[in-house]
Formats: C-alpha cells, structure tokens, sequence
C-alpha cells in the first residue's frame, strides 16, 4: 500500500489480499441470487463492485506515481483491455451468434444493445430506450445487465487522466485530489436528488455516469486516504475498524435481503451510504493485521468465485435467459442451480483459456495493435448480421394499433339531451381488454339507434386480472403485461360514480387465455390454481363495477383463429369461459351473455352472419361485424335488466344509499374541491360543507417563504383551526376529507428560526399540528380521510420539492398511523403513479396550472376520493 513518511509518499507493494476476492464472490453471488429471482436486493452487488473498483484503480494509479513520479497511461489502458475486452468480446459473439436461433424476436435488441455494450455506452443507451433494469424479468434482453460495466470502463477511462492532473498539481500531496474527490461525490449525490426530485425515471438515475459515480469515488477516497496517512495501527484503533467493518457487512446483506428497486432510499442517498459501507468492509479486509472479517472473507470457494467474477458476470446472464424454466421443464431452486452451474463452468473455462493467458502477456503488444480492432470489428459484424430483425409477425393487437390509437384519442361520450316525456337510454360500461374495446369503438356510432350509451373502458393488452406482470402464450413467448392493466382500481370507481350504468360488462378477450405468473409460478388457465386467482380477480373487478347498484354482466369468448395461437388454444378459452359460466351462477344479481354458445359448437364458430365477416383479423370484432355482434349482446343486457325506458328527461333518477354529510377541510386545493363538490353533490349523494381555507394550511399557521424569500404571514390562518370543532359539532358529519400540503412545503417561522419541512423542529411542530387537526374534525366520532400531497409544478415551488414532499408525506402517514379514526387517501399515488408526475390522467387534465385542480380534474378527484371515503 502506499503511504506518507516525512511529507513524501512511499510504497511497500501492492499485495493480492485473498479477502478482497471473497469480496468480488459476495457481490456476484448477491447479483445471481437476485437475477434467480432469490432476493430482492442483490442488484446492489453491482454497486459493492463499484466501490471496490474505485478503490483498487486508485491504489494502482496513486502507487505507480509514488513509485515513479508519473503514470504510464497507455500502459495502464493496455492492461485494462487485456483484463476486460477478451472476456467481452467472446461473449458478445456467442450472444449474436446464437441470439437469432434462441430468441429470434430480441434479435433487433440484441444488436442495438450488443453494439453499445462493445462500445462501453450500454447504460446511456438504456437510458435513451427509456429501460429500466427492474423490468429485466418482463424483457428477458440477454444484454441488460451490460450497463455497469461501461461504467466502469468509462470510470476507467476518465479517472486516471484526473489522477494525473492532480497529482502534478499537488506535487507529493493527495490532498488536492481527496479534495477534487469528495467535490465529485458532493456533485453526483446532488445530481441524483435534483434527477429525483425532477421525477425523472428511475432508470435515467439507476443507469447514469453521473448518479452513479459516487459509489466508485467513495472507493477512490478510501484510497487514497489509505495511501496519505497509511492503515491504523493502535490497537484500539483496530478494533474499531474491524467493528465498522463486521456492522457495515452486516449493514449490506440487510440492504440486499430487504431493499428493492421502487425503494426510495436507494434515490435519497441510499446509494452512497452502501458504497460508505462498503467502503468500511474493505478497510477492514485491507488492514495488514487481518481480523474476524478479513478472514471470513477469505473463504477458499468464495475467493475463486471472485477471481471469476467478471467472466460470470458477462455469462451468468445469457444463460438465465436462456435456460428458462420453458426449455428445462425446471422451476424454483432446480432451475437456479442448473443456470449458475453452466454459468460457473463457462465462467471457469473463460478464465482459464482465454482471460488469464492473455492478461499474463499470452499476447505480445504488437499483436494487439492488429488483434484487438480486429476482433471488435469482428464482434459487431456477428452483432449486426446475426442479429437482422425477423419479419414482424402480425397479431391481433398489431392489426388494431392505429385505429384503436384514433379512437382512443377521443373524449368519452356524454350522456345525450333527453327531451320531457322521453325514456333516458340504458347506461353500459365496458370493461376488459382489446376485444371489448374495439368492439365499443365500433358500437359508439350505433348507440343511439340500440337505445344506449357506452362508456368504453377497454384497454390492450389488459383482461382484468393481476398477475406478477408476466404473461406467456402456449409457444413458451413471454411478455410484460402493459403498465395500464393497473389503473383500473383507481379509475373505475370513479368511472362508475360518474356514469352510474345500469349493467358493467366485464368480456374477455385474446388475453384472459395466456398462461400468467402468479406468485412466482406459472398457471396454466386449465389448472384449478388459475381457477382460484383468476376467479378471485374477476370478483374484485365485478365489486368496483356494482359499485352503484349496476347490474354486473360476464361475457364469455368464442374460439380464435390467430396465425400464432397456442396448440392447445380451445382448450384454454373453454376453461376461462367455464370460470365466468360459475361466477355468474353464483354470484348474486349477476348475468352471463354466452357469446360462445351464440357464435360456437363443438364444429367451430362461426365467421359470418348474414353475409357480414365478424372478426376480419380471427380475434376481434369490427366494423359491420362488430355491430352485428354487438346489438345482438346488447339486446341480450337490456333484457337481462329488465330495461323499460329508466327515469324520464328532467326527473332525478336518484343516488342508491344514504345521503351522507362530508367536511372539506385543509388549504387551497381542499377549498377548490369542496366548491366544485358543492355543485354536484346531489349526484355524488353528499352534502358537502366547505371547511377549507384559501392559502392557508390550519395545522400550521406559522409565517411561511417560498423561493422568493419574501414572508407570508396571514393572522386570519390562526383562525380556521378552532373553527373546526364548532363546524362539525354543527355538521355532525359522516366523514371529514383533509387536503394539505402546498403551503407546507414552504419553511415556516418556528422557534425563532426558518424551518425546512425536513427539519426535526418543523417535522415536530407539523406532526402536533395534524394530530390536533384530526383530533378536531374527529371529535363527534367522523371518519377523518388525511390526502398525501402531490407533487406540484409552480415557479415558486422549492428547488428540493420531491424531499420536501417525501418528509411531508411521512407526517400525514405518522399521524394516521397513531390516530384509530383516521384513514390514508393517497392522492400522491392517484396523482403521480409510480412516482410519475403530469398533469393528464384518465384523458382528463388534472391540474392545468399545475397546482389546483380544476374544471374536470376537480369532478375526477372528488370521484376518487369520495370511492375511497365511501366504497360502500
């Protein structure tokens, strides 16, 4: 290691510590139990690599310049590409070469991610894809996992050019470059939170150089700390590394067994405060006097794993992809030992045939002027001509795209003019997935002359049921289920508060009969598994669509006739028609429409009626067909409900249930919707009473400042507070719906100080403020329903809104937490799913001036938010 004697570096050998290698088979083996699907955290072992990267190229580059007073660059390339391109370069060619033949429908990925991995830009371009790495299970690329290492080797590119320039600044010194060092870990923690707070994806933040560059410069700091002042040798002082080390070790395999890649602090620090520990373990295993831990980790087995850590790396990948449990017939722990024993193999005999010979001067330096661009224009020639896209197949949902985009960009219908004395035409929403939905479009323009109105709340690729995301059809294809089949629990309560129809059709379509993953395990829709969950899903969905007193109506599905269908495609339609047949007898007020028994026997189905042609493409109905099929299903409906004409024009056809008395409380947005509910509260089947406040937030009337600066300070905010016990003493409400937030993002004035929202004393004061809020809107025995706030767009919001936001949230989640009236409505998640902000959602502008909800958002969110106060 290198240290400092009398003010000059000196150098007593760069030793092999076999710990340090038990460390590299830690964070591989982490990363092969996380991509077994094994624990939920072991993507984080990428980043223990990291640290210990940062920390070995920079004990190289800082000994060789003790040592020599320079550092030979080119040399310092030479060994990196004799270390890691050969190893690359053999996998890539076996990826392109036998891409086309395992997985020919990734061939075009596979090229574009081949070639930018060949070019160490794999995670930029992952972000320009718009990927995330935590879908990898959806998309099965056998490249995915490519990104670190071109961080890395862009590490590797630019770090020792800094090097350089700092050490000849500082002369002797490392001072300068720990200084340089820690600015840059400064600069890319920043540049994550700004990235988070931006809501940017996460992927942009989990792929960056940038956001990621800390937990490698974290090992780069530690040595060059190491090499300035040299390891400690008090006793004491050994103990305590030794005790930083065994907590920070213990501190990482908790982060891998418990973190995921949705948890949020991994993207408010979490990332360098691993890399921190991680740095504590190395310390520890790099200390001349080994410990308890240094030996642990020198472990023989684990220590060989590490020394073929990088081969297994590149390989372990491919071969989980590839070696799935439709080509084994394996599943669980089986199939992960059999993927990690080739891995291993392949792995070892990388390593010995090609990677150490080569690293061990197996190639003299001439031949690699000659060898190495020619090997990589080989490479990407197999990339690019062995990865050509296969013709595209053509399928149902493929044949629809663009006149279902067209459709779907138009707003939904409204309920027609009724003239006095004529009957209102029957309400029917439609739910499911491609087949109803275009089957709706094509009713639309019929449905006044059928005596209906339809709401189309079909949606691709989505048949109503939850799965762990993953679908495959009976030719062992899977696929990502579409990001959209998760709306529904949101949007259709409020679809059905609005619209109130008098019969919900739930229909399946071409997907209800793809094998799905549930829990881990692949369900055949003929196993009585798939029976039990997928009969469990259709029930939830059959609960939000009666939700209003609407009759639930089931739709069973005719036979398809798709080019690529499964063998064994009739079975399946049979057994999730046989699933709906039972619902429907069972469930109480329910009715089945037998589309099967109309349109099949046990011949076939039918693909004309009267000359029309139903189903142009064998899966869903359009066009003439569609209004063929579709008036005969609807007259089925409206007999089914006993549909005599419903309330005339100009008579309230009424709200099912009690009349209920709802308080809103809370700042701005609170004051907004309780003025737009009072309008229509007759609908909704509430009184409303407006207890909100205009630019005030009650629970903390404290003088506040935006970006601005300027103090806020209205003394008739201190007034509203009090004000809500006598309110809903006078009220008597059913329940009490609290919106705060926007003002509380500002620092407040407290304690003779301006607070951040963050700060202990704000967080506090806030937290007393809302549990007295509670404790007063409850107090005649209301349910109290406190909103989590969304992110807003404003000039005057703050520069750190997103962990303004996050530790405001956490107060509403406290308070509710501690107080048995209470409940949690998040509206953050309504607002922004998955963390995701705009201001659309539903095709109905929530927020047009980024803040308030206006015009259709406010009937949109009061919808949701009186569904989740009243789901009864």
């Amino acid at each position: 290691m290198v240290r400092e004697r009398s003010g000059r570096l000196s150098v007593r050998g760069i030793r092999r510590v076999p710990a340090l290698d038990g460390i590299r088979g830690l964070a591989i083996l982490a990363v092969l139990l996380f991509h077994g699907e094994r624990i939920s955290g072991g993507f984080l072992g990428v980043d223990l690599f990291f640290t210990l990267s940062g920390f070995l190229i920079t004990t190289l580059l800082v000994g060789e310049w003790a040592n020599r007073g320079s550092v030979d660059l080119r040399e310092f390339w030479s060994r990196r590409a004799r270390r890691l391109l050969p190893a690359l370069l053999l996998a890539l060619a076996m990826i392109g070469g036998l891409g086309l033949l395992l997985a020919p429908e990734l061939a075009g990925q596979v090229r574009n991610e081949g070639l930018a991995s060949l070019f160490y830009v794999a995670n930029w371009h992952d972000i320009v894809a718009g990927q995330s790495y935590f879908e990898l299970f959806a998309q099965r690329s056998p490249l995915e996992h490519m990104w670190s290492l071109a961080i890395e080797e862009q590490f590797y590119l630019v770090w020792p050019l800094v090097v350089l320039a700092l050490l000849r600044l500082g002369g002797r010194s490392l001072k300068p470059l720990m200084a340089t060092t820690i600015v840059l870990v400064g600069l890319s923690l920043a540049a994550t939170l700004a990235l988070f707070e931006g809501s940017v994806s996460a992927g942009r933040i989990y792929y960056g150089t940038d956001t990621r560059a800390a937990s490698i410069l974290i090992g780069a700091l530690l040595a060059l700390v190491l090499a300035q002042w040299g390891h400690v040798r008090r006793i004491g002082l050994r103990y305590l590394i030794e005790i930083v080390g065994v907590g920070s070790f213990a501190a990482i395999l908790l982060a891998w067994l418990l973190l995921d890649g949705d948890s949020t602090f991994l993207y408010l620090g979490g990332f360098p405060l691993l890399a921190i520990a991680a740095a504590g373990v190395i310390a520890a295993a790099v200390h001349p006097s080994r410990g308890p831990l240094g030996r642990r980790l020198s472990f023989a087995p684990l220590c060989w794993l590490g020394v073929v850590s990088y081969g297994l790396y590149l390989i372990h990948w491919p071969v989980f992809v590839w070696l799935d449990e439709d080509r084994t017939g394996l599943k669980g722990w089986p199939l992960f030992g059999v993927q990690v024993a080739v891995s291993l193999v392949l792995a070892a005999a990388s390593y010995a045939a090609i990677e150490s010979p080569i690293r061990r001067g197996g190639l003299a330096r001439a031949r690699q002027l000659v060898v190495v661009p020619t090997a990589i224009v080989l490479v990407a020639a197999v990339l690019v001509t062995g990865s050509v896209d296969p013709p595209a197949r053509p399928s149902a949902a493929s044949a629809l795209e663009s006149e279902l985009a067209a459709a779907r960009a138009q707003a939904d219908p409204l309920l027609p003019p009724v003239a006095p004395g004529e009957a209102r035409p029957a309400r029917i929403l439609l739910a499911g997935d491609s087949v109803p939905q275009a089957l709706g479009y094509s009713l639309t323009g019929i449905q006044e002359d059928l005596g209906v109105v339809i709401l189309n709340r079909g949606e691709t690729g989505c048949d109503g049921a939850r799965s762990d995301g993953r679908l495959r059809w009976g030719h062992g294809q899977a696929q990502p289920e579409s990001e959209a089949c998760d709306d529904w629990e949101e949007s259709w309560p409020g679809d059905v508060e609005q619209f109130q129809p008098d019969a919900s059709v739930l229909m399946l379509g071409v997907m209800a009969s793809a094998d799905r993953r549930v829990d881990g395990e692949w369900l055949h829709p003929c196993e009585p598994e798939f029976a039990e969950w997928y009969r469990g899903e259709v029930e939830a969905r059959l609960d939000l669509l009666e939700a209003r007193g609407s009759t639930p109506v089931l739709v069973t599905s005719p036979y398809f006739v798709l080019e690529d269908q499964p063998p064994d495609a009739d079975e399946r339609i049979d057994c999730v028609n046989d699933i709906y047949r039972s619902i429907a007898a069972e469930r109480k007020g329910a009715v089945l429409i037998d589309l099967f028994e109309h349109l099949c026997d046990d011949r076939g189905c039918v693909d004309q009626i009267d000359g029309v042609e139903l189903r142009p493409d064998g899966a869903h109905f359009m066009d003439e067909g569609a209004e063929v099929v579709g008036s005969w299903i609807v007259s089925q409906i409206l007999a089914a409900i006993a549909w005599d004409g419903g309330d005339e024009a100009g008579a309230d056809p009424g709200v099912s249930g009690p009349v209920r008395q709802v308080v809103y409380a809370g700042d701005t947005n609170g004051d907004v919707l309780a003025n737009s509910l009072a309008a229509e509260q007759q609908a909704y089947g509430v009184v409303v009473t407006n207890a909100a406040a205009e630019a005030c937030d009650p629970a903390l009337p404290a003088p506040h400042r935006w970006a601005d600066g300027v103090p806020v300070d209205d003394p008739s905010c201190a007034e509203v507070s009090p004000r809500w016990q006598e309110t809903v003493a006078s009220v008597q409400p059913d329940a009490v719906i609290l919106v705060l937030g926007v003002n509380a993002t500002a620092d407040h004035f407290l304690l003779g100080d301006w607070r951040h929202p963050c700060d202990p004393v704000f967080r506090a004061t806030y937290h007393a403020g809302v549990a007295g809020a509670v404790s007063a809107l409850g107090s005649t025995g209301a349910k109290v329903a406190v909103t989590t706030q969304p992110r807003f767009f404003d000039d005057q919001a703050p520069a750190d809104l997103g962990v303004r936001l996050y530790c405001l949230n956490e107060v509403y989640r406290s308070v509710v937490a501690s107080s048995p009236q209470a409940v949690l409505l998040d509206l953050a998640e309504f607002v922004c799913p998955g963390g995701s902000c705009g201001t659309l959602a539903e095709s109905v502008e929530l927020r047009p001036d980024g803040v308030h909800y206006l015009d259709a958002g406010r009937q949109r969110v009061n919808s949701w938010l009186l569904a989740q106060v009243f789901p009864d």
